[in-house]
């Protein structure tokens, strides 16, 4: 009996210490390699509740997300926060960029899966197939075009009576340097103000600049005109500059865009469409309550080294309302995307044949997937 208790306990020793030489890495699922399949929804108060559908680990999709360092990604910053992307199957890794040109160079060279961005996204569908799966902000406020207090611009008021509130007239601004980021809403602005005051483009210059270069060279005193896209615009009445217009004052709508490479809509059609999910549940929770917007707009800002007050993130959260899953619904892909690329077709941006590439590349049907989803009904 004895020799059977002896046996007994040596088997149970040898177990144990089989047991603790198992790695931790193969103890443990890693949660940036899988994890489990959950169903996630963003409340209104922004809190999280993910209900566990199962306990089988499920691998996470890589989606590699372009973003600016601006309001048109703030979405990212709720989204990583409260960890909707893994919590739905999804490594969401956000790529830093500065404009919507450089974007597009990126994606030239394949280096994004799917984008949030504004205007330039015309040359990146036209140019590379990129195909437009969503419009997630309104962002025609925030586009704003201005001029030092003491030039001559700013002493006409109205010279187009289309345009009442629009500064400038031909005799004011041939000859004028206008400072633009090229491939962005800044050029739509620039180009649709002199159009609208009866200037050729010919007739001025267009000096090509990044936002922040482009708001410190004014600040320093070069060229007559700025386009400022926010939050820079919201320091330039306390620069005693003048507004001569936007794009509002200009008519001229504009949306920001939810762009996929054409490799990935080919490819990962299911990871886009519960992308698109994710930013409008997003939308949804950030409309329904105006200060946790506020926050997450400065959350983003500070995030990437680019500081707002809280009364800029409010008014830039004002100026810009994101869609929510009602709007997206209601809204018709394919008339804002066509007017664009026909405008830049008009002004020599585009050739014809490109801004028919333009509309051909609108796809709506993963939105449309996404929005069938149980968390919009």
């Amino acid at each position: 009996m004895k020799k059977k208790i002896t046996l007994l306990l040596s088997l149970v020793m040898m177990m144990s210490i089989l047991i603790g030489c198992v790695p931790a890495s193969e103890s443990k699922e890693s949660s940036t390699v899988t994890a489990q399949t959950t169903i996630a929804s963003a409340s209104q108060d922004g809190t999280t509740d993910a209900a566990q559908a199962t306990e089988t680990p499920k691998e996470l999709t890589t989606l590699r997300v372009a973003v600016q360092p601006y309001y048109n990604s703030m979405q990212m910053a709720y989204i990583k926060d409260k960890g909707l992307d893994k919590a739905n199957g999804l490594d969401l890794q956000p790529i830093l960029f500065s404009n919507g040109a450089t974007q597009n160079e990126a994606l030239g060279a394949g280096l994004w899966d799917v984008a949030l961005t504004g205007g330039a996204f015309v040359f990146g569908v036209a140019n590379y197939d990129a195909k437009v799966i969503g419009s997630h902000i309104d962002g025609t406020g925030g586009n704003e075009l201005y001029v030092r207090a003491d030039s001559p611009i700013a002493k006409v008021v109205g010279y187009n009576p289309t345009y009442p509130t629009v500064l400038g007239d031909p005799e004011t601004v041939k000859g004028a340097k206008i400072i633009i980021a090229t491939g962005t809403t800044s050029q739509l602005c620039a180009v649709k103000w002199i159009a609208a005051i009866g200037v050729k483009e010919e007739d001025v210059e267009m000096l090509n600049m990044d936002y922040a270069s482009g708001y410190q060279a004014f600040l320093t005193g070069e060229a007559d005109v700025v386009v400022l896209v926010s939050p820079f615009c919201f320091n330039a009445p306390g620069n005693g500059w003048v507004k001569a217009a936007d794009l509002l004052s200009l008519d001229a709508p504009n949306y920001e865009e939810i762009v996929a490479s054409d490799d990935a809509y080919t490819n990962q059609k299911d990871a886009l469409t519960t992308f698109l999910k994710l930013i409008y549940m997003a939308n949804d929770a950030l409309e329904a309550n105006f200060d946790l917007k506020v926050e997450y707009t400065m959350k983003w800002y500070s995030d990437n080294a680019n500081a707002v007050t809280i009364e800029q993130a409010t008014q830039e959260c004002k100026l810009k309302p994101l869609i929510t899953s009602e709007k997206a619904k209601n809204l018709e892909m394919g008339i804002y995307e066509k007017n664009y690329a026909d405008f830049m077709a008009m002004i020599d941006k585009l050739d014809a044949s490109q801004a028919d590439n333009v509309l051909g590349n609108v796809k709506p049907e993963l939105l449309k997937a996404a929005l069938t989803s149980s968390e919009f009904q």
